[in-house]
């Protein structure tokens, strides 16, 4: 039942973690450019998370198996591991200017009715 337990507390995490992500890229990304650019995203997520991971996983598993014997995958993991870290240096490097660039974009007047009076005047 553990296992149960670990699952739910991964899918919980990542919804916490990707869903600030999202909504920043919401914000920033044009209306008309935002399915292209999350389909961007789960491309190249599901390509390196789901393609390129394991692949070196097993590649890192199997150099390691003449050292490490059984052990092997378990290293192999945790020398992965920080690939994390690296993806968490990126976003703390991103907060810097994602909130000058989400002010930008806030302050600017989007509403749809002064849309239609700019083109009215125009």
């Amino acid at each position: 039942m553990w296992h149960l337990g670990c699952w739910r507390s991964s899918a919980w995490d990542s919804g916490v973690l990707n869903g600030p992500f999202f909504a920043a890229i919401q914000t920033l990304v044009p209306e008309r450019l935002r399915a292209v650019s999350f389909a961007f995203i789960y491309l190249v997520a599901n390509l390196v998370g789901m393609g390129l991971g394991p692949l070196l996983v097993g590649a890192l598993s199997d150099a390691l198996r003449p050292w490490a014997a059984e052990e092997s995958l378990r290293y192999a993991l945790l020398l992965m591991s920080p690939g994390y870290l690296w993806a968490a240096w990126h976003a703390w490097r991103a907060s810097h200017t994602v909130t000058r660039d989400l002010k930008v974009c806030l302050d600017v007047d989007i509403r749809p009715d002064s849309l239609i009076d700019s083109k009215v005047s125009a």
